[in-house]
C-alpha cells in the first residue's frame, strides 16, 4: 500500500508555506504523492487546530510547526523501502 502523506495547513500561515517548501522538493525526489489539507475547509482534523503546520505519514503525526529537511528525508527514505519490502512479500505470497 503506498505511504499517504498529508500536509495540514491553514491560509495565512507562514509556518504552512515554510514546511511546503521543504516537503514538495522532497517528494518530488522521490516521486511521492503528498495531499495539501486546509483544515478550515476540510472536517476531521480540528484536533490539530493548535499545532499547524502538521505532517501526517499513513496517520500518524510525524513533524508539526518546522520540518527539518534531513529528518523528513529520513522518515520518506525509510516510508520507502518499507513500501519495498511489502510489495516483495506480497509477491512471494
Amino acid at each position: 500500500m503506498p505511504t499517504r502523506i498529508q500536509l495540514l495547513t491553514r491560509k495565512r500561515c507562514h509556518l504552512c508555506d515554510e514546511a511546503l517548501a521543504v516537503l514538495e522538493p522532497a517528494c518530488r525526489a522521490r516521486s511521492l504523492a503528498y495531499e495539501k489539507i486546509d483544515i478550515d475547509e476540510v472536517s476531521g482534523f480540528q484536533q490539530y487546530s493548535e499545532e499547524i503546520p502538521v505532517l501526517l505519514v499513513d496517520g500518524k503525526k510525524i513533524f508539526k510547526y518546522r520540518f527539518p529537511a534531513k529528518k523528513l528525508a529520513r522518515v520518506l527514505d525509510r516510508n520507502i523501502h518499507r513500501e519495498g519490502a511489502n510489495a516483495r512479500k506480497q509477491k512471494l505470497l
